[in-house]
């Protein structure tokens, strides 16, 4: 179970979200998420890859800035057709989603009111999901060896979502010890994926580049409708302390990706960035607390959050 509220200047968020990993008491996986969301000093910068992204005009003005209100929620299950020890097994997964999103407040001189790009005004999608997800490693939260694979397929349902749209998403990430002990470990992590948007997708739903998957760009510094995205890390833990189960570690990583618009060119720019970070676990193994630094050519972006990104 997971409730969250969060607050502040830039926005309202109220999440709540259910996993059970045995659904009355099978091996059915089962997921519940119910949000809702106002958030203020929203920016969209455009199709960047077609359209190029003015970053003087972002920095001195609010052309790319709006508000916008969005609620969503989601049901999935996860059905079993190879089932090992826990974590090592192949599943079918459906789910259905519904999606609300509504921007509100436009000045008159803004990217969304001049170019007026699908979901400028409020868009409401029912999706339906289908997909395959394999796994095999020794944890779902600090993953150390083993690989897990996905892949799924999105569309909206007609008559109850205003726009026609859907997505396909294909994915992995594979996990290697170097050194495995108690004391001091050393794993290798990395992860690679390409998803693609079709049909009048609202801009909010598009595959972007920067922030969380791109360290060291800023939050979605390029947005196309297609993307390749991957990371490699180094992880470690080397330090241990008993008391409240504490333990530090240092991780390197390198990120990369392009974006594309509707045919796909290899000739299109490729973003990379590099850093390091640190970990701490607290209270138990699969409570992690990080933070990242990366580097672009752009400059450097630093990342707080709980747990590993894959």
């Amino acid at each position: 179970y997971n409730f969250q509220y969060n607050s502040n200047i830039g926005s309202y968020n109220l999440r709540y979200y259910i996993d059970k990993v045995r659904t009355f008491n099978t091996d059915v996986r089962s997921a519940f998420d119910i949000g809702t969301n106002v958030g203020y000093g929203n920016y969209f910068p455009g199709i960047t890859v077609s359209e190029g992204f003015d970053r003087t005009r972002f920095d001195s003005s609010l052309y790319y800035q709006f508000n916008a209100y969005s609620f969503s929620t989601s049901i999935s299950t996860r059905w079993p057709y190879f089932l090992g020890e826990f974590i090592k097994r192949s599943d079918t997964k459906i789910a259905l989603q519904f999606f609300y999103h509504n921007p509100f407040d436009l000045e008159p001189i803004s990217y969304l009111n001049e170019k007026r790009p699908k979901g400028y005004n409020y868009t409401a999608a029912t999706l339906l999901e289908l997909g395959l997800v394999i796994e095999r490693r020794n944890s779902e939260f600090q993953a150390q060896i083993g690989y897990s694979y996905g892949f799924n397929i999105k569309g909206s349902i007609p008559l109850i979502s205003t726009l026609s749209f859907g997505s396909t998403y294909i994915g992995g990430a594979y996990y290697y010890p170097i050194i495995a002990n108690k004391a001091v470990s050393l794993t290798w992590a990395t992860r690679a994926s390409f998803s693609y948007v079709f049909g009048d997708a609202p801009f909010w739903y598009l595959p972007n580049l920067g922030g969380s998957n791109l360290r060291g760009y800023m939050w979605l510094r390029e947005i196309g409708y297609g993307m390749v995205n991957y990371s490699t890390e180094l992880r470690s833990w080397f330090i241990s302390i008993p008391y409240k189960d504490i333990r530090l570690g240092l991780n390197v990583f390198a990120d990369g990706g392009s974006v594309y618009d509707r045919k796909i060119k290899f000739s299109e720019p490729h973003l990379f960035t590099v850093g390091f970070g640190g970990v701490m676990s607290i209270f138990t193994p699969d409570y992690i607390m990080k933070f990242d630094i990366g580097f672009s050519k752009e400059g450097m972006g630093i990342y707080l959050g709980t747990g590993y990104s894959f």
